[in-house]
């Protein structure tokens, strides 16, 4: 009888647990405030707040999730090839190694200065603020602070640096 009432107990604590934690993630969406986000690597430091005033395209990625690495590649390529004044790329890659991303870095020729390794408690908090819960991708900040585009194309991101 006793065990019962322990296993009831803990079963109950376990979903009072995971409820109150699913809660905790509210899923951002377009019109939100970005949430802010401070970056380092070693030739640089970025801070969204100071980008106010001027498109941020976020774009998050690992080693191991073959789509996102490819967008990352594919998003540097293109502003590799455009170079929009009005559109900053920044680059948040959640590999725990950071040797591991620096070489696929240099293997996939991607721009180091827009290149950011985090990992730990900075890479959860990160996950946890832009809900990056299933998969990852890319985050469109317009020029007052707000999420205005999820992945956006090649095509939407020449219209918005006026070349459409």
């Amino acid at each position: 009888m006793i065990k019962k009432i322990v296993l009831t107990g803990a079963l109950i604590f376990m979903l009072i647990m995971a409820v109150s934690g699913y809660n905790d993630i509210r899923p951002i969406e377009i019109g939100d405030k970005a949430p802010e986000i401070t970056l380092e690597n070693t030739e640089n430091t970025f801070d969204l707040y100071k980008h106010k005033g001027e498109y941020v395209l976020l774009t998050f990625w690992t080693t191991s999730d073959a789509k996102s690495r490819i967008d990352c590649n594919n998003y540097t390529a293109w502003f590799d090839a455009n170079t929009p004044e009005n559109i900053k790329h920044v680059s948040v890659n959640f590999d725990n190694s950071p040797e591991l991303f620096e070489e696929i870095v240099r293997l996939d020729n991607l721009g180091k200065d827009r290149q950011y390794n985090v990992n730990g408690d900075d890479a959860s908090r990160i996950r946890h603020d832009y809900s990056l819960i299933e998969g990852y991708g890319s985050v469109l900040v317009s020029p007052d602070g707000r999420i205005t585009m999820f992945n956006p194309s090649a095509r939407q991101l020449e219209s918005i640096s006026g070349r459409a």
